[in-house]
Protein backbone atom coordinates (compact mmCIF):
# COMPACT_ATOMS: atom_id res chain seq x y z
CA UNK A 1 0.00 0.00 0.00
CA UNK A 2 2.90 2.34 0.81
CA UNK A 3 4.28 1.42 -2.75
CA UNK A 4 1.19 2.91 -4.73
CA UNK A 5 0.52 5.55 -2.15
CA UNK A 6 4.83 6.77 -2.99
CA UNK A 7 3.35 6.56 -6.83
CA UNK A 8 0.91 8.16 -7.06
CA UNK A 9 2.72 11.01 -4.97
CA UNK A 10 5.31 10.71 -7.71
CA UNK A 11 2.81 11.08 -10.43
CA UNK A 12 1.03 14.26 -8.34
CA UNK A 13 4.25 15.50 -8.17
CA UNK A 14 5.31 15.00 -11.62
CA UNK A 15 2.40 16.78 -13.28
CA UNK A 16 2.50 19.72 -10.83
CA UNK A 17 6.40 20.43 -12.10
CA UNK A 18 5.49 19.76 -15.71
CA UNK A 19 2.35 22.19 -15.19
CA UNK A 20 5.05 24.75 -14.52
CA UNK A 21 7.83 23.83 -16.51
CA UNK A 22 6.64 22.43 -19.73
CA UNK A 23 9.72 20.14 -19.32
CA UNK A 24 9.42 16.33 -18.80
CA UNK A 25 13.01 15.91 -17.90
CA UNK A 26 12.78 18.84 -15.26
CA UNK A 27 9.22 17.24 -13.88
CA UNK A 28 10.92 13.80 -13.56
CA UNK A 29 13.81 15.54 -11.54
CA UNK A 30 11.23 17.15 -9.02
CA UNK A 31 9.53 14.15 -8.95
CA UNK A 32 12.62 11.89 -8.28
CA UNK A 33 12.13 9.38 -10.89
CA UNK A 34 14.03 8.90 -14.19
CA UNK A 35 11.90 10.28 -17.34
CA UNK A 36 11.27 7.47 -19.02
CA UNK A 37 9.23 6.38 -15.81
CA UNK A 38 6.46 8.94 -17.00
CA UNK A 39 6.81 7.23 -20.74
CA UNK A 40 5.75 3.79 -18.91
CA UNK A 41 3.02 5.71 -16.82
CA UNK A 42 1.37 6.91 -20.18
CA UNK A 43 1.13 3.51 -21.42
CA UNK A 44 0.29 1.55 -18.60
CA UNK A 45 -2.00 3.90 -16.79
CA UNK A 46 -5.04 5.47 -18.64
CA UNK A 47 -5.65 7.69 -15.77
CA UNK A 48 -2.53 9.17 -15.87
CA UNK A 49 -2.74 9.86 -19.37
CA UNK A 50 -5.83 11.83 -19.00
CA UNK A 51 -4.12 14.27 -15.66
CA UNK A 52 -0.84 14.17 -18.19
CA UNK A 53 -2.90 15.60 -21.23
CA UNK A 54 -4.99 17.91 -18.75
CA UNK A 55 -1.38 19.01 -17.13
CA UNK A 56 0.11 19.55 -20.66
CA UNK A 57 -2.94 21.93 -21.52
CA UNK A 58 -1.86 24.31 -18.65
CA UNK A 59 1.53 24.01 -19.62
CA UNK A 60 0.92 25.04 -22.70
CA UNK A 61 -1.44 28.06 -21.86
CA UNK A 62 1.43 28.95 -19.69
CA UNK A 63 3.68 29.18 -22.46
CA UNK A 64 0.85 30.94 -24.43
CA UNK A 65 0.46 33.75 -21.94
CA UNK A 66 4.10 34.26 -21.86
CA UNK A 67 4.82 34.68 -25.43
CA UNK A 68 2.02 36.92 -25.33
CA UNK A 69 3.20 38.92 -22.94
CA UNK A 70 6.54 39.02 -24.46
CA UNK A 71 5.05 40.53 -27.37
CA UNK A 72 2.77 43.05 -25.86
CA UNK A 73 4.63 44.17 -22.86
CA UNK A 74 8.51 43.39 -24.31
CA UNK A 75 11.39 42.53 -21.99
CA UNK A 76 13.72 45.03 -20.84
CA UNK A 77 17.62 43.97 -21.62
CA UNK A 78 20.26 45.97 -20.08
CA UNK A 79 22.49 48.15 -22.59
CA UNK A 80 25.47 50.16 -22.06
CA UNK A 81 25.73 53.55 -23.48
CA UNK A 82 28.72 56.41 -23.12
CA UNK A 83 29.57 53.82 -20.36
CA UNK A 84 26.60 54.07 -18.42
CA UNK A 85 24.31 51.20 -18.15
CA UNK A 86 20.32 51.48 -19.05
CA UNK A 87 17.27 49.12 -19.92
CA UNK A 88 15.57 49.20 -22.89
CA UNK A 89 12.77 47.82 -23.87
CA UNK A 90 12.59 45.06 -26.38
CA UNK A 91 10.10 43.15 -27.81
CA UNK A 92 9.52 40.03 -29.84
CA UNK A 93 7.96 40.49 -33.42
CA UNK A 94 8.78 36.86 -33.61
CA UNK A 95 6.39 36.01 -31.04
CA UNK A 96 3.59 37.99 -32.51
CA UNK A 97 4.01 36.78 -35.95
CA UNK A 98 3.42 33.40 -34.70
CA UNK A 99 0.74 34.59 -32.38
CA UNK A 100 -0.91 35.60 -35.36
CA UNK A 101 -0.19 32.25 -37.55
CA UNK A 102 -1.83 30.19 -34.53
CA UNK A 103 -3.98 32.95 -33.79
CA UNK A 104 -5.10 32.98 -37.87
CA UNK A 105 -3.32 30.65 -40.18
CA UNK A 106 -5.71 30.73 -43.05
CA UNK A 107 -4.69 34.75 -43.45
CA UNK A 108 -0.71 34.28 -41.71
CA UNK A 109 -0.14 31.06 -43.52
CA UNK A 110 3.26 30.80 -45.10
CA UNK A 111 2.72 28.72 -48.38
CA UNK A 112 -0.94 28.01 -50.28
CA UNK A 113 -1.27 24.73 -51.12
CA UNK A 114 -3.27 24.60 -54.66
CA UNK A 115 -4.42 21.03 -55.72
CA UNK A 116 -6.85 20.38 -58.76
CA UNK A 117 -8.73 17.57 -59.74
CA UNK A 118 -6.66 16.86 -63.31
CA UNK A 119 -6.84 13.97 -65.29
CA UNK A 120 -4.54 13.46 -68.05
CA UNK A 121 -3.14 10.22 -69.69
CA UNK A 122 0.51 11.83 -70.13
CA UNK A 123 1.82 8.21 -72.02
CA UNK A 124 -0.72 8.66 -74.51
CA UNK A 125 -0.38 12.33 -74.73
CA UNK A 126 3.46 12.28 -75.61
CA UNK A 127 2.67 8.86 -77.90
CA UNK A 128 0.17 10.80 -79.76
CA UNK A 129 3.08 14.31 -79.57
CA UNK A 130 5.85 12.00 -81.26
CA UNK A 131 3.71 10.31 -84.08
CA UNK A 132 2.54 13.86 -85.06
CA UNK A 133 6.34 15.12 -85.44
CA UNK A 134 7.58 11.55 -86.85
CA UNK A 135 9.20 10.71 -84.13
CA UNK A 136 9.32 6.99 -82.55
CA UNK A 137 6.28 5.79 -80.49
Amino acid sequence: MVGLRRLATRKKAFLGAFKETCSVQAAAGVAGVHRSRHYDWLKKDPTYVEAFVAAQDEAVQALEDEAVRRAYEGVEKPVTVAGQREFVREYSDTLLIFLLKGARPQKYRDNVNVTAGISVDLGARITRALRRTGGEG
